[in-house]
């Protein structure tokens, strides 16, 4: 098993810091529709919409989005709902933008792998056992898959 160093400075420190900061920014939002949801039962002064839009923007998209389908809040008021679904995608814009800028030359080369890993994906079939050992006809059969659980051991089919 691979050890990860969860120290300040590398990669896997930063994940974990952005995986905290967006549950927290999720749970913040989705906090906010049930106050609002709350206020409004109540007869109290609302959220602004503009909080909304403010959490959504920098991360807490989902949990806005989740918070107005159980609060069911903003349901009918169909520009709020663009308007929440477009301020979703302003920190992923933001951070490819950001990714773009401090290195383009990387920023592209990883764009051309990744586009010519969904145009031509390396072959995962089966593996291939060659018959004939080495004489001249060799034969190519696929390679039948591997079984595992209790009654396999004694079957040579499935022995490597």
């Amino acid at each position: 098993m691979a050890q990860f160093s969860i120290t300040p400075g590398t990669p896997e420190f930063l994940l974990l810091c952005l995986a905290a900061y967006l549950l927290l920014a999720n749970f913040l939002a989705l906090i906010a529709f049930v106050v609002d949801g709350r206020r409004a039962r109540n007869g109290d002064p609302r959220v602004p919409e503009t909080v909304f839009l403010f959490v959504a923007s920098f991360g807490g998209w989902f949990g806005a989005a989740l918070g107005q389908v159980l609060c069911s809040q903003g349901a009918r008021a169909r520009p709020f709902g663009v308007m929440l679904h477009v301020c979703g995608m302003i920190l992923p814009a933001a951070l490819v933008t950001a990714l773009v800028i401090s290195d383009p030359q990387h920023a592209v080369a990883r764009a051309q792998a990744f586009a010519q890993r969904l145009i031509a994906p390396e072959p995962q079939g089966p593996e291939e056992v060659v018959l004939g050992g080495n004489s001249g006809g060799k034969t190519r059969l696929p390679q039948p898959p591997r079984r595992f659980g209790p009654g396999t051991d004694n079957l040579p089919l499935f022995h490597n």
